[in-house]
């Protein structure tokens, strides 16, 4: 799962509880505490304040059976690999993160994200062929608070895959991705909620683009997706659930050759943002 998909999902949750607990079918963003990630201790560093020049990818040397069977041209897979992001305009406020791949095997590896407002979390990701799907988010891994109000992430399962193993011009693929999770407000007010979506993505060209890690020939994809979200609250108001929430949001993302996703542009009912590559380094 790309890493400013799970604020986006988890806004909207957020919002759906909010909605639910009142009765009203609006769907109008309510004025709130900026909404923040929280999790558990931290167990990557959140990164420094990252240098403008790029830290260049070296030749590989890694043989392909030492890297297991998990091979692909625009997201190389290498353990101990980081890719760090600044994003501006997100509901959530500006952010800075940092992933690092570990756990590189046959089948699949593991990504670490420490962001630095405060949260960590791992995804599972399986290999097909190339093809890059995020399987789940660890329970626990991330909570999100916004004045009394908590949301933790249960679980997040996903089908099809999000990075093909090939970007040939008009190639369509698409992901599925449901997310459950627990929302408390309060000692009294809970609820559960479901969130469905389906990506469909395309790819749309090549293109050269600056970012503050350098400048990259790239890759264009879009993607849309959609996004349905129930709630049933729990406690002293018992199976009432709310209206489903349906959003959306459009994303454009750019992917180099030999160094991976460069950058995101996201934009939506609930998201406005951009999402730039600062600093790389890929054993």
């Amino acid at each position: 799962m790309n890493s400013h998909r799970l604020y986006f999902i988890t806004t909207t949750l957020i919002l759906a509880f909010i909605l639910a607990a009142c009765g009203s079918p609006s769907t109008a963003v309510p004025t709130a505490t900026p909404i923040k990630v929280v999790g558990p201790a931290a167990t990557l560093p959140v990164a420094p304040t990252l240098p403008v020049a790029p830290t260049a990818a070296p030749a590989q040397t890694v043989s392909a059976s030492s890297r297991g069977g998990c091979t692909n041209a625009y997201y190389p897979l290498s353990s101990g690999a980081t890719w760090s992001y600044a994003s501006t305009g997100s509901i959530t406020g500006d952010y800075t993160y940092t992933e690092t791949l570990s756990g590189l095997s046959d089948t699949g590896f593991m990504t670490n994200d420490a962001f630095s407002i405060g949260a960590t979390r791992t995804v599972t990701w399986s290999c097909d062929s190339g093809n890059l799907t995020s399987l789940a988010t660890g329970s626990g891994n991330a909570s999100v608070s916004s004045s009394s109000m908590t949301l933790t992430i249960d679980s997040v399962n996903a089908t099809g895959y999000i990075i093909p193993a090939d970007f040939t011009d008009g190639k369509i693929w698409s992901e599925d991705v449901t997310l459950n999770g627990t929302l408390v407000q309060g000692s009294d007010q809970k609820g559960t909620t479901v969130s469905e979506n389906k990506v469909d993505c395309t790819t749309a060209g090549i293109d050269r683009v600056t970012v503050p890690a350098g400048t990259f020939d790239t890759v264009k994809i879009t993607c849309h997706t959609n996004l349905d979200t129930t709630v049933t609250l729990i406690g002293k108001i018992s199976g009432t659930t709310g209206e489903p929430i349906t959003t959306v949001l459009d994303s454009t993302q750019w992917y180099a050759k030999g160094v991976g996703l460069v950058q995101m542009v996201n934009s939506g009912d609930l998201v406005n943002e951009t999402i730039q590559l600062t600093n790389y380094s890929i054993p």
